[in-house]
């Protein structure tokens, strides 16, 4: 009854939905790159750059374009393979990267490399929410036949402006529903995906002078 070929995948991968994460990288706050040997990579979203913190100072950049990959690393991030944790023995992450989004996520990948593959787990969870007592509130003169400024108005007017400039946070029940899909699971990525996310400090810069 129909005039088609019919194909079924054979292959399991190719029935899954391979994207791990479809993150805007504009919405990448804070990356922070910690590898087992102690050493620490740290970009902060700085307007609308991404910049890395503690260059050396007599070192520079291998180009103005160098850390914005890393912030584009989850905008479509796609594995190649998953595995129970379980069957996956002697998982030992030779390094964790942070990214801290806009909307309170905190996206941490656990990366091993194994021979020619590498791995991640993931898990997502909420950023606490970071108290600022702000700039000092200014001092006014009151005029001795005036009531005095109104402070509470000018409270619940900076209350609502912070409000509004704040993006939306996700609530603890929206993460949670997506940490569950991750866990208990290790991924096998591509290896550029992997370098891409994996990082030291030297792969931004120019090498050093001799």
């Amino acid at each position: 009854l129909v005039d088609a070929d019919s194909e079924l995948e054979t292959d399991p991968l190719n029935w899954l939905d391979r994207q791990l994460f479809d993150v805007d990288s504009q919405s990448v706050q804070r990356v922070e790159i910690l590898h087992a040997s102690g050493e620490e990579v740290v970009l902060q979203r700085v307007g609308e750059q991404l910049v890395i913190l503690g260059i050396p100072e007599d070192r520079n950049l291998s180009s103005p374009g160098a850390a914005p990959p890393v912030s584009r690393a989850l905008s479509s991030l796609l594995f190649d393979d998953v595995l129970p944790r379980a069957q996956f023995e002697d998982f030992d992450p030779q390094a964790t990267v942070r990214f801290h989004l806009d909307d309170g996520r905190r996206i941490t990948l656990q990366a091993q490399q194994r021979e020619d593959e590498r791995w991640v787990s993931v898990q997502v969870a909420l950023d606490p929410v970071e108290s600022s007592a702000g700039p000092e509130p200014a001092v006014t003169t009151a005029d001795p036949g005036s009531a005095g400024p109104d402070t509470a108005g000018e409270a619940a007017n900076e209350e609502a402006v912070a409000a509004e400039a704040a993006p939306d946070r996700l609530d603890a029940e929206q993460v949670a529903r997506q940490d569950a899909r991750f866990a208990g699971w290790i991924y096998r990525l591509e290896v550029y995906m992997y370098e891409q996310i994996v990082r030291r400090m030297e792969d931004f810069l120019l090498p050093a002078a001799q």
